[in-house]
């Protein structure tokens, strides 16, 4: 209640219709920005420190399951400001949330803030390799995007990273294709040699945005040696 109060009386039209164009979202919006959400999740945030695990999961199903894109926002807000309270059974909610997504900005959310610190939490790497041949597009690019949390706490496992890639190389989808060079990006700022050996082995398949991605970060003299060796395709 005190969210939608909120939500009603920081609307914007304006910035409603850009949202719905930009994330391309088939819900409505109150037209808020991501600070607003974050901010007054952060003032909510004192009571629901009292919030019961069972109330916590009613209250953010219920924000999820609306037809307002930046309720589902508060939502994986909400879950991910008390993820401590989420047990391993629990898991099975955000991969609900996952399949019914719609939009790229939630489903990286979800695998940022919630599902890739509950792997690391429960051991569910394995979950992951499941994920990388599932029928939903959204839950092949989180068995990527949820590797994020633990390559960057450099408690990743190099063979899920090299094995879901694998899986997923030959996709065209654009969303799959960035979350391959976005993963491998970010392991070559914690370990360069690790994302080489897997984009090498890559020639031939990677696509040109997964490379360029891939190596961005590398240094000058790193991207020209994996320039000689490993050839993308379009």
């Amino acid at each position: 209640k005190e969210i939608i109060e909120f939500a009603n009386n920081s609307k914007s039209d304006s910035l409603a219709t850009e949202l719905k164009i930009y994330f391309k979202s088939p819900f409505d919006f109150f037209g808020l920005t991501k600070k607003q959400i974050n901010d007054f999740s952060k003032k909510l945030q004192k009571s629901l420190k009292q919030v019961d695990r069972e109330n916590l999961i009613s209250l953010i199903n219920n924000l999820h399951h609306s037809n307002n894109h930046e309720l589902k926002t508060f939502a994986i807000v909400l879950a991910s400001n008390n993820i401590d309270k989420f047990e391993l059974s629990d898991f099975d909610i955000f991969n609900f949330w996952l399949q019914k997504s719609c939009t790229w900005d939630h489903v990286d959310e979800i695998c940022i803030r919630i599902t890739g610190l509950l792997v690391i939490k429960f051991d569910l790497f394995s979950q992951l390799l499941k994920w990388s041949n599932d029928e939903h597009i959204w839950v092949r690019r989180a068995s990527l995007i949820s590797q994020l949390p633990s390559v960057r706490k450099n408690n990743y496992q190099i063979n899920l990273i090299s094995k879901c890639s694998s899986n997923l190389i030959t996709e065209k989808d654009f969303f799959i294709r960035k979350a391959i060079g976005w993963v491998l990006r970010e392991l070559s700022e914690i370990n360069p040699e690790d994302s080489i050996n897997i984009t090498s082995s890559f020639s031939g398949k990677i696509s040109k945005l997964s490379f360029k991605e891939a190596t961005r970060k590398l240094n000058e003299n790193l991207r020209l040696q994996i320039l000689e060796n490993v050839k993308p395709c379009k």
